[in-house]
């Protein structure tokens, strides 16, 4: 969204500086820092550099602005990007080949297709090559 000068407050990147918190041992950011943001951005862990987030900007003449809403909707994308990236799911290690061998050869000795719950399938054979009954508890031969 570009800043619109006829709704919104427009400042300079000395002045942004006071509305901003103070960061590190109660130092507000420097002018340049409000400069980097406009120009470069923060960049976004997990994304590449051209998706970095930008303070928006406009030049006025010879001097480059900012506003408070474009402060506003900078930090507030900066917090989107932060929170996605502490509520991402997170995936479990990746399983090696022989492992993930392993894991289907048991699938496969239980009777159970990849992403089946036990029970839900065929009853497993036993050691013997039979199948238990359900009703009287006997095992029968499969044939």
């Amino acid at each position: 969204m570009a800043i619109d000068i006829t709704t919104e407050t427009v400042i300079v990147p000395s002045k942004a500086t006071h509305l901003c918190p103070e960061r590190r041992r109660g130092v507000k950011p420097n002018p340049a820092t409000i400069w980097r943001w406009m120009l470069r951005g923060v960049k976004v862990k997990g994304q590449p550099e051209s998706e970095a987030i930008k303070l928006e900007s406009l030049v006025v003449g010879a001097t480059r602005c900012t506003s408070v809403e474009a402060l506003q909707r900078f930090f507030d994308a900066l917090t989107a990007a932060a929170d996605a990236e502490h509520s991402s799911a997170v995936t479990p290690p990746p399983v090696s080949k022989s492992r993930q061998k392993q894991i289907e050869a048991a699938e496969r000795r239980l009777g159970v297709r990849a992403g089946q719950a036990p029970g839900d399938g065929p009853t497993p054979l036993n050691s013997f090559g039979r199948r238990p009954s359900r009703a009287s508890g006997r095992t029968e031969i499969s044939r």
